[in-house]
């Protein structure tokens, strides 16, 4: 055959091919009229309609095949049905995500203190009174006339302008006083102090020109423990004074109750000294065998205290009690056994609520009534023991403040705190002291602004004024100031005093966990009823005591520029959750800082088991040779 007739046939047998193709497919075709919607139409079948048989045949319709449908219908649904048919996996919903920051979330909130003592530096630390805490911290130190006795220095600043407070509310003691007086707090049953300067101190009170001290603890619960219930046991002991220490605090609670209670004691000896301690020593001179004459102290005390949860909040109260018998190591007290037996009962009571509004974020109270008493007991000239002078200070205090929720301005997002605080102190003298009776009252009201304007940057100003009404006895001593034979007349005076400060703080989160901050204030501060009326001697400190009833308001103008390490975020912390905020039925975010606090004040009871064992440091109030000391610490948790 030639290959002429063989291109032929192949050609031909190609189109025959074709045909029978084509006339397949037209057989398969669907007819030319609209297909029928179906007749149940449901939100979740979106997909195209199955195609249909043609009508040329009386067969019945033949769907496509079922798995090709439900593979390709999440494909063809729009974007917002695919969210609403991909549920987010449970786990991702409780747990949060942590998300790198520059700086961690503690120095975010409004009231970043300028420094913080933490629980584990308190319980490493050696030292025996409140004050000692503060001795090496950078821009603080403590000074005090005895070991059991110290109070915090802030800027050089001290006494009346140094706010002392414990869980918001003032101590309520005399220590401002004389450096020989103590402060009824103890290093024991604090879990963490704080300082501030600035805006945030002018929430507290004009005296704080130097700063305010925050002591904070649990005796007032803000949460419930975890598991239930928690115990921690602390003790040590000091070869140096032959002194111990111990305290024991417990908390239990449930969903909507949590109470607490704590006990402690130490107790100190005269401690070692390695030579003659008096540089001038009267003739003959004392004899000292190896310590320090009149050194030794003692110290006891205890809480219970109790709160009610509720959705969005809390409100507790707590009563505790404090008591020491501390001795003055100075030449004069040595001789005669100089010491002071100090007693005070605190009532104290606070609490906040997060209402379910678009205005206020939370709203916050304080209160507290403190009865102080210290007698100052010592060796008369016929060698008998008795008491010299007697010291009474009754205070109420009272505090209520509201917070607004966050509000977007052209320069960034404002928070608003607006407050009010009332106080009330009686002054009762009797002996050898150092003024007569004295009644001072004070009403406030502050604001405190923050506008955040970015993530790293934002600015706080606060302000605040105040009525100060101070009564007492005004003393006239002659022009050179040299007693009479005879006391001094005095006259009833009944003073009137309006401070007003300011404060502006602008801060800078810097890479590293830096933070940067730049602070002017304007602080007034009314004088107090022992700068006033102040008229006689002074055995402790070795000074006569003189009033002016004609002073006016203390001005105080700062500038200062900050940079420090902000702490690290502590992620145990961060991820635990809230357990005193249970609220389902709005969703509305707590605020920021409340939320920090909770977090934070959850992290503490965390179940954990530690021991350590601190060597023994020289603090303000400790000899040169401090010996050697041992501490344990075992915190326990109910499983």
């Amino acid at each position: 055959m030639s290959a002429r007739n063989t291109r032929f046939l192949l050609l031909s047998s190609s189109a025959l091919v074709l045909l029978s193709l084509a006339g397949v497919a037209v057989s398969q075709t669907p007819s030319a009229q609209t297909p029928q919607a179906p007749q149940d139409a449901s939100p979740s079948s979106q997909a195209p309609p199955p195609l249909e048989t043609p009508q040329t045949e009386p067969t019945p319709q033949a769907p496509l095949p079922t798995v090709d449908v439900t593979a390709r219908r999440p494909r063809t649904t729009t974007p917002a049905q695919r969210g609403a048919a991909a549920p987010t996996p449970r786990p991702r919903v409780q747990t949060p995500v942590a998300t790198p920051q520059t700086t961690p979330p503690a120095a975010q909130q409004p009231f970043v203190p300028l420094t913080a003592i933490t629980s584990g530096q308190i319980q490493a630390s050696t030292s025996t009174n409140f004050g000692d805490l503060f001795f090496t911290t950078p821009g603080a130190t403590s000074a005090g006339l005895a070991p059991g006795v110290a109070r915090p220095i802030l800027r050089g600043l001290t006494d009346f302008r140094v706010r002392l407070q414990e869980n918001g509310v003032t101590s309520g003691d005399v220590s401002d006083l004389g450096q020989d007086h103590a402060v009824p707090i103890d290093p024991l049953t604090i879990q963490k102090t704080e300082i501030y300067r600035g805006p945030a101190a002018l929430r507290f009170g004009s005296q704080a020109v130097g700063g305010v001290v925050e002591v904070l603890n649990n005796r007032i619960p803000m949460h419930s423990p975890p598991g239930g219930a928690t115990a921690e046991f602390k003790a040590a002991g000091t070869t140096v004074n032959n002194g111990w220490e111990s305290a024991l605090l417990l908390d239990a609670g449930s969903r909507n109750a949590a109470i607490h209670a704590d006990v402690f004691g130490r107790n100190v000896g005269n401690y070692r000294i390695p030579s003659y301690p008096y540089l001038f020593p009267p003739d003959p001179p004392p004899i000292v065998n190896g310590t320090q004459p009149n050194s030794s102290a003692h110290a006891e005390g205890g809480a219970v205290g109790g709160s009610y949860l509720f959705d969005g909040g809390y409100a507790g109260l707590a009563i505790a009690r404090y008591a020491s018998d501390y001795h003055v190591p100075t030449l004069e007290g040595a001789a005669i056994g100089t010491h002071l037996r100090l007693e005070q009962t605190k009532i104290t009571s606070k609490g906040e609520f997060l209402p379910a509004t678009s205005a206020i974020a939370a709203v916050r109270y304080w209160a507290g009534y403190t009865d102080y008493k210290h007698d100052e007991i010592g060796f008369t000239d016929i060698g008998v023991e008795a008491i010299a002078a007697t010291f009474k200070k009754r205070t109420s205090e009272a505090k209520f403040e509201v917070e607004s929720m966050p509000m977007l301005t052209p320069i960034g997002a404002l928070i608003g705190i607006f407050g009010t605080q009332f106080s009330h102190q009686q002054l009762d003298t009797s002996g050898e002291a150092l003024l007569f009776p004295a009644r001072t009252r004070t009403a406030a009201a502050y604001f405190f602004n923050e506008m955040r304007h970015t993530p790293t940057l934002r600015t706080q100003l606060a302000g605040r004024i105040e009525s100060v009404n101070v009564v007492g006895t005004a003393v006239t001593f002659p022009p050179d100031f040299l007693p009479p034979l005879i006391d001094p007349a005095g006259t009833p005076a009944d003073l009137n005093f309006q401070p007003k400060s300011i404060a502006l703080s602008v801060i800078k989160d810097l890479p590293s966990y830096l933070v940067a901050s730049l602070t002017l204030q304007r602080v007034e501060r009314a004088p107090t009823a022992s700068e006033l009326f102040s008229k006689g001697p002074h055995d402790a400190t070795g000074t006569f005591d003189i009033g002016k009833a004609g002073l006016i308001v203390e001005t105080a103008k700062t500038v200062e520029i900050g940079l420090k390490r902000a702490p690290r975020a502590n992620s145990a912390s961060t991820a635990r959750p809230i357990t005193r905020a249970t609220t389902t039925s709005s969703s509305r975010h707590r605020p920021a800082t409340s939320a920090i606090r909770d977090l934070q004040s959850a992290a503490r009871g965390k179940n954990c088991c530690r021991h350590s064992f601190p060597s023994a440091t020289p603090s303000s109030a400790a000899p040169s040779w401090p010996g050697s000391g041992t501490s344990c610490h075992w915190p326990t948790a109910s499983p």
